[in-house]
C-alpha cells in the first residue's frame, strides 16, 4: 500500500498540521479522533470546525518518500514550540501509530512546561471562548 502526506490549513490557509498515513481517510479532518491526534491539533479543528479546514495531499509515495516529505514540510513551516505555525509535536517521519506510555508522558510534559510556547496556544484554545462546540 502506498503512503501519503497531508497538510491541514485553517480557513485563512495558514497551515497548522502536517501528517503521514497509509490508511484511507487519515488525511480527512472529519475522521480525526482525540486518541489519534495531539490535543492542540484537535482544539484547532474544534475551533474552526472540520468543515472549514482545507487539505492538501501528496499521494502515491512509498513510505520512505512520505517520511522525508513530512519531515521536510514540518521543517519548512516549523512547529509552534520552535516559532513556527504547526501544532505537530515532533519533527515527523516516525509514523507512530500507538505511542508508548513513556512517549505520551514526554509529550504531555513538554506541552505543560511553562517555557514551551505551545503551552500558551494550548491554554488559549482551551479557554471558554472556544467551548461552543461542546
Amino acid at each position: 500500500m502506498k503512503a501519503y502526506v497531508y497538510i491541514w490549513f485553517r480557513p485563512d490557509w495558514t497551515p497548522f498540521y502536517v501528517g503521514i498515513g497509509k490508511t484511507p481517510n487519515r488525511w480527512n479532518p472529519k475522521h480525526a479522533k482525540d486518541k489519534d491526534r495531539n490535543p492542540l491539533c484537535m482544539n484547532i479543528l474544534r475551533k474552526y470546525g472540520v468543515e472549514n479546514i482545507h487539505v492538501q495531499t501528496f499521494l502515491g509515495l512509498d513510505w520512505g518518500e512520505a517520511c522525508a516529505k513530512e519531515q521536510s514540510l514540518i521543517a519548512h513551516f516549523g512547529r509552534i514550540e520552535a516559532g513556527g505555525v504547526l501544532a505537530n509535536f515532533t519533527d515527523g517521519g516516525e509514523g507512530v501509530i500507538a505511542p508508548s506510555k513513556e512517549v505520551t508522558k514526554r509529550r504531555s510534559d513538554r506541552l505543560l512546561d511553562e517555557n514551551n510556547p505551545m503551552r500558551q496556544s494550548h491554554i488559549s484554545l482551551n479557554s471558554d471562548q472556544y467551548r461552543d462546540w461542546e
